[in-house]
């Protein structure tokens, strides 16, 4: 009798936590943004828009395999935020990102607050079709609301990015995956020179300045020494574009650090 009074009880405890959690879910769920279609609408839509001919890749041409990405919706829907988290090739990865960017405004059930977005992380994966690079399938996870907010500047921003300090002594700076070499391959294997700089015989360097935050992402893009206004911003784009670092350490705990980088406009 012991036994079954403690069962009843355990009974009851798991009805009331499921019913607790099922209400929890239901309301969630009204809150999260989905792709007009669904899923399979979402897989369609990326398998019909990314397509990467091999003649564009100087290298790498035999490459296959999974890409990770971040997705975060905003309050209206639309995109607001890509990252690349787990690299494949830099002309696969850049279209990835641009076949994001472009996707059409996802939806909710439940009209949010101007304050609510949401994360997504993704896995696509990437074949080799005759000439071309096409998208097998993909995956989408969500992973959890985020709240927009204003810094001090009046730059609106998910909590996420949420960070403009940067630390003077550090244990360790941030850094890209491979390091220095990786990166600057990295950024010119990603660079277009703009017409206008071909035409004008304009060459030289673009200094940029961002923020690492403390998850390794890439944010608040600023360019700090111009060279030339389309070549100014084909430079933001490249480094908005940078997939997760190693964030940089400060007492054994991930922080925000200001990095600086070239960006080499050349006609050779």
């Amino acid at each position: 009798m012991k036994t079954n009074r403690h069962m009843l009880r355990f009974g009851v405890a798991g009805m009331l936590l499921w019913c607790v959690m099922l209400v929890h879910a239901t309301c969630l769920s009204g809150l999260q943004p989905f792709f007009p279609g669904g899923e399979n609408a979402f897989r369609e839509y990326v398998n019909a828009n990314f397509r990467v001919n091999k003649r564009d890749m100087s290298e790498g041409i035999g490459v296959r395999g999974s890409l990770r990405f971040r997705l975060v919706i905003g309050p209206k829907g639309d995109v607001v935020r890509t990252n690349i988290t787990l690299l494949l090739h830099p002309k696969l990865d850049r279209e990835m990102l641009r076949v994001l960017k472009q996707s059409p405004r996802w939806r909710y059930d439940v009209a949010p607050t101007d304050t609510l977005c949401y994360e997504f992380f993704g896995v696509a994966t990437v074949v080799s079709r005759m000439d071309s690079y096409v998208v097998e399938d993909v995956c989408l996870m969500p992973v959890r609301q985020i709240v927009m907010a204003t810094t001090a500047e009046g730059i609106r921003c998910d909590s996420i990015a949420l960070y403009r300090r940067s630390f003077d002594i550090l244990e360790q700076m941030p850094d890209f995956p491979g390091g220095h070499q990786a990166l600057m391959k990295y950024i010119k294997e990603c660079l277009y020179f703009p017409m206008t700089g071909h035409v004008d015989g304009i060459q030289g360097r673009v200094i940029v300045t961002f923020i690492v935050d403390e998850e390794g992402y890439v944010c608040y893009p600023v360019v700090a020494k111009s060279l030339d206004p389309p070549c100014d911003e084909e430079a933001l784009q490249v480094v908005r574009e940078l997939p997760r670092w190693i964030p940089g350490k400060k007492n054994g705990k991930n922080v925000v650090v200001k990095y600086t980088i070239p960006v080499n406009f050349s006609l050779l």
